[in-house]
């Protein structure tokens, strides 16, 4: 018999008749129910934005993603494979804002917070048929029934979870990214949402404005000190926190270029010319502290480091002057261009564990020390735009 043209069942036909037997037998169910819970393999799989459909893209890596967990059912493992929808993020937000003509920021804002959350909430329902069409043609086995949706509360709230208990393990860290925005509404994205879809590369003509201005007088935008420059740290009565800034930025910089001074000098133990013989006359506990911290992590002693007082007429004496004073304590003669004051807690009072006080203070003088050195931000950027965002 000859082949006759058109005679053969197309692909599509058969394709729908082989997925509504697996419904019927529930094949894919019976697959996971056979195989025992204690031999389980979970497979991961990150969900698709509902706001999209399906294309080719998301198919050809949708197939291999079925090929693992057939695998792994075929070696008897019990594979549960439950779908799941991405609807966080720029897609969402930019499938609602066409279908509702919103085309800034500010028109979200006029048209009402609750309402725009609501409207992207509905809006994500509607591509899901599309999906589970789809996915049921090419023969992948996963369980839309039960489907999981990242806007659902009961995920938000697993995450919220999760995130709890890395931040009290001590795993979670904040810095500083730079990241590519949408510059419609404000909103960072990753790279892969940018290059998933086609022309989102556009060269556009941004009608923004930056200027740099230099900032004077502000300890937090110096720039690096020059070598050799003469430095003098104040403190109340030049014991601990004077004493030890001097003694960290001298060894950090190998010199003797930096000296410390107190601004009551000649009311707090007058006569006594030396850290050590100061902290004995206050005759505390704490005697010593700064010295034994300083002598165990640095090595560095200052047990016969000078108490001298500082003059009013001495202050063009340093090119820096660093006030840890206090504010309630530092004379309102001490300031200058010259002059930078830092805000740093003192290690004396009761009831406080002062080793720990201590070991702290240390630890934030080091890091300001240090900044001081290598010099912090010497520009503030100014910018401004006349794009609604």
């Amino acid at each position: 018999m000859k082949f006759k043209h058109g005679t053969r069942r197309r692909a599509l036909e058969y394709e729908k008749d082989w997925v509504q037997r697996w419904k019927q037998d529930k094949t894919f169910e019976k697959s996971v129910e056979q195989r025992p819970k204690d031999n389980g393999y979970v497979f991961y799989d990150g969900p698709p934005f509902i706001s999209g459909v399906p294309h080719h893209g998301t198919l050809l890596s949708s197939i291999v993603k079925d090929a693992v967990p057939r695998y792994q059912t075929m070696k008897g493992k019990r594979v549960e494979r439950v779908w799941g929808w991405d609807a966080h993020g720029l897609p969402a937000e930019r499938f609602t804002e066409k279908k509702l003509g919103i085309h800034s920021r500010q028109e979200v804002i006029d048209y009402g917070i609750e309402k725009y959350i609501n409207a992207t909430r509905e809006n994500m329902l509607e591509t899901s048929s599309a999906w589970e069409d789809t996915v049921d043609r090419i023969g992948r086995w996963v369980d839309f029934q039960g489907a999981y949706k990242t806007m659902d509360k009961d995920y938000m709230e697993s995450i919220w979870w999760a995130f709890k208990e890395l931040y009290e393990k001590g795993k979670i860290y904040e810095g500083e990214k730079v990241l590519m925005y949408c510059t419609l509404d404000g909103t960072p994205l990753s790279k892969a949402e940018v290059t998933m879809d086609a022309g989102a590369y556009q060269d556009v003509t941004e009608p923004s404005v930056y200027v740099k201005f230099k900032l004077k007088s502000n300890e937090n935008t110096r720039e690096p000190l020059k070598k050799g420059a003469k430095v003098l740290f104040v403190c109340y009565a030049n014991i601990n926190r004077s004493q030890i800034a001097k003694a960290l930025y001298n060894q950090f910089t190998n010199s003797n270029n930096a000296e410390s001074a107190g601004v009551a000098v000649d009311t707090i133990h007058p006569d006594a010319k030396t850290y050590s013989e100061a902290m004995k006359a206050f005759q505390v506990g704490h005697q010593g502290r700064a010295k034994e911290f300083l002598q165990k992590d640095y090595e560095i002693d200052i047990s016969d480091a000078s108490r001298t007082q500082l003059k009013p007429d001495d202050i063009k004496k340093y090119d820096l002057i660093v006030d840890i004073t206090g504010e309630d304590d530092s004379p309102e003669w001490l300031s200058g261009d010259n002059v930078v004051h830092w805000d740093i807690d003192d290690t004396t009072g009761d009831n406080i564990d002062r080793d720990e006080i201590m070991s702290r203070n240390i630890n934030e003088i080091e890091t300001k020390v240090k900044e001081l050195i290598e010099g912090e931000k010497a520009m503030h950027l100014l910018a401004w735009t006349t794009t609604p965002w």
